[in-house]
């Protein structure tokens, strides 16, 4: 409940990680701002998805502040990246992340 009346989920993670955590948030239409360390860096920018900000604290901050003075940007994020979710469809996203899993045990 707390991530759906959210108006940004921030994933600061320094490691090349896959969240499905950002895949959930992408799904229930909250803007997602992400960093450039992370794998799906490359994929939103490309695709203008969502927020990447860079892993430069200074540069980072200056970036979010700079989308939150865009609100529209607030609107166009989610609506992509819920349309791009959809038509990954989540379940097969979950599914091969729980393959990886099983790959790794």
């Amino acid at each position: 409940m707390v991530l759906i009346e959210s108006s940004l989920y921030l994933q600061t993670s320094q490691w090349k990680i896959f969240s499905i955590s950002i895949v959930e948030a992408m799904h229930l239409g909250v803007t997602c701002a992400i960093a450039d360390t992370l794998s799906l860096a490359d994929l939103f920018e490309e695709d203008d998805l969502e927020l990447v900000f860079s892993s430069a604290l200074k540069v980072a901050a200056s970036q979010l502040m700079s989308a939150f003075e865009k609100p529209s940007q607030f609107k166009h994020w989610p609506n992509k990246a819920k349309a791009f979710v959809k038509k990954k469809k989540p379940g097969k996203l979950a599914q091969d992340y729980i393959s990886f899993y099983g790959e790794v045990l």
